[in-house]
């Protein structure tokens, strides 16, 4: 249980968002922006670790005045709030890329590319479109993905319905063989990285470079992407309306974003 752990050894909390900060409005409460800079004023360091791409999350960063870096992409960007600059990619092989992508049904899949913080799309869509203007992110057409000829991608998304994205996740270690790391954020949407490219992996190297380990961190999630963060950080939280695999892995669970379960942890058992 959570209070059987040390929470005076933690020097460090992660964020994710979607779900957990930022509720269905994707608005981040006064509360707990007055809370981040409380946490500043005593030294406790703090950052986010998301599934969306930069720009979003480099938005989210500077309201609550994070100045370490954030993770993003799910783990295939970290990037530094304070000059922008990328500091890990990890990236998909364009080789595999291309062999996944000539697999897939075009006709029940929509796939979009991540090179850094720019997305690639073959055209646009209902989905891309409110994909798009949701995160307020860089695009570009390129109707036969003919950049992927010379660049490796950093994120493969896929978007389907409900039911087609089922079928894809139990076809997907047979096409991929083991080469990307692959995590069903929504019901119609999947994502594929580089197998270092997920939150775990990401966190491992922030962590290194702060000369910390995840002895010194609490996570908060709410997702299948937040599980090995959440079980190997010294305390992990996750949201109540998780899934049942994500309750198991953490210690303690919390109210969701639009009750405050994150501002009122923080308020109750972090600051002094």
């Amino acid at each position: 249980m959570f209070f059987n752990k040390n929470i005076n050894d933690c020097k460090l909390l992660v964020f994710d968002l979607d779900g957990t900060i930022l509720g269905k409005k994707s608005n981040i409460s006064n509360k707990m922006i007055k809370l981040c800079s409380i946490l500043k004023k005593q030294d406790i360091l703090f950052t986010i670790a998301t599934g969306r791409s930069s720009k979003p999350a480099l938005n989210y960063a500077n309201i609550l005045g994070i100045e370490i870096p954030i993770i993003c992409l799910g783990g295939s960007l970290i990037i530094d709030p304070i000059n922008n600059k990328i500091i890990r990619e990890t990236k998909i092989d364009k080789k595999i890329s291309q062999r996944f992508l000539k697999t897939l049904d075009q006709e029940k899949y929509e796939p979009a590319l991540y090179f850094g913080s720019n997305l690639y799309i073959k055209q646009i869509s209902k989905w891309s479109k409110g994909y798009i203007e949701r995160q307020k992110i860089p695009y570009f057409i390129d109707k036969n993905f003919s950049i992927i000829s010379k660049n490796n991608p950093t994120m493969i998304l896929i978007v389907g319905n409900p039911d087609d994205i089922d079928s894809l996740e139990k076809k997907l270690p047979k096409l991929i063989k083991n080469s990307l790391y692959v995590v069903r954020s929504m019901p119609h949407f999947c994502e594929l990285s580089n197998l270092k490219g997920n939150k775990f992996f990401a966190l491992k190297f922030l962590l290194e470079t702060l000369n910390l380990n995840f002895s010194n961190v609490i996570t908060f999630g709410n997702g299948e992407a937040d599980i090995e963060i959440i079980k190997n950080s010294q305390i992990g939280i996750s949201i109540n309306n998780s899934s049942k695999k994500l309750l198991k892995a953490s210690d303690f669970s919390i109210a969701p974003p639009e009750e405050q379960g994150v501002e009122n942890f923080i308020k109750k058992y972090i600051l002094k």
